[in-house]
């Protein structure tokens, strides 16, 4: 489980902007800016939107927003950049996503 926690970490914060690396604006639209919309938008992505649970939800939403103190966030910028790769890694490493 531990390699399958680091190898997501290393998979989702790679940039390099080669094969091996997480391009994010690929797989989801980087005009989004709600914070709700931007979780949903990641876990459609990789599969799991019907599996996230609602504690797990609010947990990501807390992750993504700072505990409420951003509204929106804009991806296309470094924090946005950082804390999207961080959601993709994080639902990676979900319980969902493991039994996906």
């Amino acid at each position: 489980m531990l390699s399958r926690y680091g190898f997501v970490r290393d998979l989702a914060y790679s940039n390099d902007d080669t094969v091996h690396s997480l391009r994010p604006f690929k797989l989801i639209d980087l005009s989004l800016t709600n914070p709700d919309q931007i979780i949903t938008a990641v876990a459609t992505a990789l599969g799991v939107p019907d599996q996230i649970t609602s504690g797990a939800r609010a947990a990501l939403l807390a992750y993504l927003t700072e505990n409420g103190t951003l509204t929106s966030i804009s991806l296309n910028t470094a924090l946005g950049d950082r804390k999207l790769r961080g959601l993709f890694a994080l639902i990676m490493q979900s319980p969902a996503y493991q039994l996906h």
